[in-house]
């Protein structure tokens, strides 16, 4: 049950990183295109949110590692975007997601865990 908790809170965290970083994707590309931007994928975010969730029970820098991989792989390949909006998109994600385990990290920290 335990396992279930954190997963759905892994899962919110890289839902969180996900949209939040499409928002500033869209809000960097200029009022002209923000709507042409990233095409609606709801199975790409599905599947980035719950591949990205999964590595989050790996230890930190290899579960990080691992979510850059599945961030990677949904930006480039599965958003169809250009290669340089695609980067944009990943360096969003990078961001969000150090950002996301390292808060976590704190938390636990935080709490002797």
């Amino acid at each position: 049950m335990v396992y279930l908790i954190a997963w759905i809170i892994f899962a919110a965290l890289a839902a969180a990183c996900w949209y939040v970083s499409v928002a500033c994707l869209r809000g960097t590309a200029g009022e002209a295109a923000a709507t042409a931007v990233v095409p609606n994928r709801p199975l790409t975010a599905l599947a980035a949110i719950a591949g990205v969730s999964m590595t989050s029970f790996l230890p930190f820098p290899l579960g990080w590692a691992a979510g850059l991989l599945v961030w990677g792989v949904a930006a480039f390949t599965g958003t169809g975007l250009p290669a340089g909006r695609a980067s944009v998109l990943f360096a969003y994600l990078a961001a969000g997601s150090l950002l996301t385990r390292l808060i976590v990290l704190g938390v636990l920290a935080m709490f002797g865990i």
